[in-house]
């Protein structure tokens, strides 16, 4: 059974360069996309970096939550030349996390996943463009569409860009 699968992206390093390729990658893995606006923002208790740029991106796909996550989604970060570590605000050259698979709920922080995202509520550099593909979808933990998660948030300071 397909699922609809929303994915956050997000990228300071070569980041119109980069999600570019995330999308063409994603495109020839799942078919059509729908795709939000990009959004510019600054990056979170890290003055000193780059700006980064996020979207968001809804496909369809039969490909359980862990295997997309750690198969599919790291493999592309790796490939564009992801390196993890430790410090969860370092820069990077994509960021891929699934925001929300269907209406599941996936709570496996030894394998460090969780789903929805827990940062689509804090964030609204993760949240606003989730809104742009879906407002009317229900958070499955909170309960409230994406719009009204996205209103209540107040104001944001981002920007909309164009990608070449």
């Amino acid at each position: 059974m397909k699922h609809q699968v929303l994915i956050s992206i997000g990228s300071n390093i070569n980041p119109k360069t980069n999600i570019k390729l995330a999308l063409d990658i994603l495109n020839e893995k799942f078919g059509d996309l729908i795709v939000s606006k990009f959004y510019e923002s600054k990056p979170f208790n890290r003055p000193e970096q780059s700006n980064f740029i996020n979207c968001a991106v809804l496909l369809e796909t039969d490909i359980s939550p862990i295997s997309l996550k750690f198969d599919i989604l790291r493999k592309i970060e790796t490939d564009i030349g992801r390196h993890r570590s430790n410090d969860k605000y370092s820069e990077r050259s994509i960021d891929l996390d699934i925001a929300f698979y269907g209406d599941q709920i996936v709570d496996d922080r030894s394998r460090n996943i969780q789903i929805p995202d827990p940062s689509i509520e804090k964030y609204p550099f993760v949240a606003v463009p989730l809104r742009d593909i879906s407002p009317d979808f229900i958070h499955p933990k909170l309960g409230i569409s994406l719009a009204s998660l996205v209103r209540n948030m107040g104001d944001y300071d981002l920007k909309i860009i164009i990608l070449d």
